[in-house]
């Protein structure tokens, strides 16, 4: 709650922010994706047969001979819907239930239905069929692909349906402070005939839209393209892991032109992301809170001691006012405190995904390496991967994600040679993140700087431990005058580091940190810190590709 309070704040402040901050807006689809998964072990469903159109269609929409009419506008139907009010990590905490809707719209290759009871202007119903089929459909299809054509149904048309979603925690109330706001879902069901698997099945290709989110407006145009890739994903790879799936529908409204900027559902999760990065790229957390989260980028069980010991009972993190400050540790600081489920890790959670691909796309290819990504058969970072060396660009996991990791701490897009892999090129990304910086040199108590250091070492010698989820980083801020060395052991586990110095006259260094192959234990000397080095930056990733506990790191660092 606190994050979202805060990012609600900042929005404000932000120039290109608009007069409404942005809800803590998530996808229905993280909560069925245990559901996806079961139905991608069943064989591909086929389309209705004729007998089956028949069985299920009612008379209004059958012809005096018995056959399939085109949908008109104004006929009524009834269709399943979701309830995820009590949803509480089980699958069976999501209800199902019925609701009337009106078709109000017919286009060229959607239909528009409207939930009874909920008020909608025409002129918004215009801009919303508008958007998607001039603007939303096309650019889609080009990057990413089609979803089924006809589909189930036989119908080439996508049904989009306005109804009040039911929110975790928070029933269908406006978007604001609740919990959580589904800003909209498709259901895989809806592609499976009506059997004993399916019996909640509408039988079509079909998205549907929170009500609540004003129709036609960016926000509800841009969970419309969040929503349309996922639809799309379906058809190439029905078990796609989530945070691949997510992370490609995080930046489609971006591609599709729809919503960009700070008020975005993006840039709201980017800036949720960069204010508390220690979460896993690839494990994702969706239940209720139970604790309270860490301070932005600490990290859990982050120790240290300006003397030269590694110390449990203090530790010097940067607090998130910006500030340095001296702490006890929590009694449980050695429990993953980056493990907080709830509206904030989801904000998290899209952000750290979103920025990936985003990342991804400009380094890697472009938007047709993405579409590549939903069209490999392998799921998660090896689908990723293979997708890369299929438009040319062979790397590893580690190198991928440790590049990233320092983009996101320096985002210097002219250090280096091309494709300039530690920086960024979106204007937006760029201009969000000189908005924030501005305002922390403004407000340096009130509002951090995005992807600040957790741990500051201004003393010396010093020595500290951490432990790191895989596909997470952590960075620490060395300041001080001498020659400096640093050394890292990572206790055998799947660590990367790297240690990047900004100079007197502001730019960026290097210096390679080794690891040995096996015990994942190195030194480096940095020369010079306080006189031509500025600043040291030391970035530690745990670039582990498979899931599982925080792993412990160990540094120390003196000056002679």
């Amino acid at each position: 709650m606190f994050l979202r309070r805060f990012l609600w704040m900042l929005t404000f402040c932000l120039p290109a922010a608009s007069a409404h901050a942005v809800p803590a807006l998530v996808c229905g689809d993280q909560f069925l994706q245990r559901q996806r998964e079961r139905n991608a072990l069943l064989p591909p469903p086929k389309p209705l047969t004729k007998q089956q159109l028949l069985r299920d269609r009612r008379a209004a929409t059958l012809s005096i001979a018995g056959t399939p009419t085109s949908p008109r506008a104004g006929e009524r139907l009834k269709f399943w819907s979701l309830d995820f009010t009590g949803y509480d990590d089980g699958e069976s905490s999501i209800k199902h239930y019925q609701l009337y809707a009106t078709l109000r719209r017919v286009g060229e290759n959607s239909l528009i239905y409207v939930e009874d009871g909920v008020p909608v202007r025409p002129e918004a119903l215009s801009q919303l069929a508008q958007s998607f089929e001039g603007r939303i459909m096309p650019i889609e299809h080009r990057y990413f692909g089609k979803p089924p054509t006809p589909g189930i149904d036989g119908d080439p048309r996508v049904t989009l349906l306005i109804s009040s979603v039911r929110s975790p925690a928070g029933g269908p109330d406006p978007p604001g402070f609740g919990d959580m706001t589904v800003g909209g879902f498709i259901n895989d069901e809806d592609e499976y005939p009506i059997d004993e698997r399916h019996p909640f099945s509408n039988e079509r290709e079909m998205v549907t839209l929170n009500a609540n989110l004003e129709t036609g407006s960016p926000l509800q145009l841009e969970a419309l393209a969040h929503e349309y890739q996922h639809l799309i994903h379906w058809h190439y790879d029905r078990a796609e892991e989530l945070w691949v799936n997510e992370g490609l529908s995080v930046i489609a409204p971006a591609l599709a032109g729809v919503n960009i900027g700070p008020q975005s559902a993006l840039g709201s999760a980017i800036l949720a992301y960069g204010l508390d990065y220690g979460h896993s790229l690839t494990q994702w957390s969706i239940r209720h809170p139970r604790r309270s989260p860490p301070p932005p980028g600490t990290g859990a069980g982050n120790r240290v001691d300006g003397q030269g010991a590694v110390q449990s009972a203090s530790e010097e993190v940067a607090a998130p006012s910006g500030t340095t400050e001296m702490r006890e540790a929590s009694p449980d600081a050695e429990v993953d405190a980056h493990d907080e489920p709830g509206a904030d890790a989801a904000l998290v959670h899209y952000g750290a995904a979103g920025l990936f691909f985003l990342y991804l796309q400009e380094k890697y290819g472009g938007p047709e390496t993405l579409g590549k990504i939903v069209r490999r058969p392998e799921h998660g970072i090896a689908g990723v991967l293979q997708a890369l060396t299929d438009a040319g660009h062979t790397v590893t996991f580690p190198e991928l994600f440790t590049q990233w990791a320092v983009a996101n701490l320096a985002d210097a897009s002219a250090f280096g040679a091309p494709p300039h892999v530690y920086g960024y090129e979106s204007r937006e990304l760029r201009d969000l993140r000189a908005s924030t910086n501005a305002l922390h040199e403004l407000l340096p108590d009130l509002i951090p700087r995005l992807f600040q250091p957790g741990t500051h070492l201004r003393s010396f010698p010093a020595a500290g431990s951490g432990t790191l989820r895989p596909q997470a980083a952590q960075y620490l801020e060395l300041t001080g005058t001498g020659n400096l060395t640093l050394s890292f052991d990572g206790g055998g586990r799947s660590f990367e580091t790297f240690v990047l110095a900004r100079t007197t006259d502001d730019r960026f260094q290097i210096f390679p940190l080794l690891l040995d192959p096996q015990t994942r234990i190195g030194t480096v000397p940095v020369p010079g810190l306080g006189s031509t080095i500025a600043v040291v930056y030391l970035v530690i990733a745990n670039v582990s590709e498979e899931e599982g506990p925080p792993a412990e790191y160990r540094y120390q660092a003196k000056l002679e």
